[in-house]
C-alpha cells in the first residue's frame, strides 16, 4: 500500500489516505511542575499509527498560546508516531484545546480538556504499619466533582489489590485493618524450588486524579484525559 511504513511490527501511514472517520485520536494532557505536557496520536485499527502531511495543521491551544504540533512536536520511536508539545500553565480547570485541520478537509477538528485540581497527600502518621491496623490517607482539597481519582498499592510480598477508586468530596480514606495480606509463593519452576515471600516489604500507596475532555465527534473515536502530578507515599507493611 502506498505510503505504509512497518518497523519492528509497527506499521505508518499517511493520514491523507483514510477519512476522519476511520481515525482513531488518543489525546493527553499531563500537568507537571510548572508545564503541562499535550501528546496526541493517530491509529487505524487495521493498520497502526497514522502521521501527519506536511500539509496537515496540528495546534495545541490554551488561552491565546498557541503552539504546532506539525511537524515540529513529532517523535517517532520503534514504528510508533505521535506529537507533542508543552504548553506554560498548570492551573486547574484551565481548558487545553487541540485543533487539526487536514490537508484538502474544510472542516476544523476541534478537542478539549480541562485540568483537575491540584492536590496535596498529607505525610502518614509513621513508616511502618502492622497489616492488623488501618492506615489513614488525608489529602486536601477535596476531589472536585467530575475529576476521577484512584488509589493504587503494590508491595512485593502483598496479594495485589485491585484499584480503588475514590469519590467527590472525599478527603481521607481509610486502608481497613486486614486489607493488605500477605501473598502465597509463585509455583515452583524446574529445579529453582519454591519461592520464599518475605513477611515485610515496602509498599507503594500512589493517589492518581485526572479528568475526560471531549474528542471531535468526527473521528471514529478515542479520548482526551487530563492529570496532575499523582501523589506517593512510601511505607514498610510488617505482619
Amino acid at each position: 500500500m502506498t505510503g505504509l511504513v512497518c518497523e519492528a511490527g509497527v506499521c505508518v501511514v499517511e493520514v491523507t489516505l483514510y477519512e476522519t472517520s476511520e481515525i482513531t485520536a488518543t489525546m493527553t494532557a499531563a500537568a507537571g511542575a510548572d508545564s503541562t505536557k499535550i501528546e496526541v496520536e493517530f491509529t487505524l485499527s487495521a493498520l497502526g499509527y497514522l502521521e501527519l502531511t506536511a500539509y496537515d495543521k496540528l495546534e495545541a491551544i490554551q488561552g491565546t498560546e498557541v503552539k504546532q504540533m506539525n511537524p515540529d512536536g513529532r517523535k517517532k520511536v520503534a514504528g510508533r508516531t505521535w506529537y507533542e508539545v508543552t504548553l506554560n500553565t498548570t492551573a486547574p480547570g484551565t481548558e487545553f484545546r487541540v485543533e487539526l485541520l487536514r490537508d484538502h478537509h474544510d472542516d476544523r477538528q476541534v478537542s478539549a480538556v480541562k485540568l483537575p485540581g491540584m492536590f496535596i497527600l498529607a505525610p502518614l502518621s509513621k513508616d511502618i504499619f502492622s497489616r492488623g491496623e488501618d492506615i489513614i490517607l488525608i489529602w486536601t482539597p477535596a476531589i472536585a466533582a467530575g475529576d476521577t481519582t484512584v488509589l493504587n498499592l503494590s508491595g512485593d510480598c502483598l496479594q495485589p489489590i485491585a484499584q480503588i477508586p475514590l469519590f467527590a468530596g472525599q478527603t481521607s480514606y481509610k486502608i481497613p485493618a486486614g486489607k493488605l495480606k500477605k501473598r502465597d509463593p509463585a509455583p515452583a519452576v524446574g529445579d529453582a524450588g519454591v519461592e520464599e515471600v518475605p513477611d515485610s516489604c515496602p509498599v507503594t500507596l500512589t493517589i492518581s486524579r485526572s479528568s475526560k475532555g471531549k474528542i471531535d465527534p468526527a473521528f471514529k473515536g478515542g479520548s482526551f484525559t487530563a492529570s496532575v502530578a499523582p501523589q506517593m507515599r512510601s511505607i514498610t507493611s510488617v505482619p
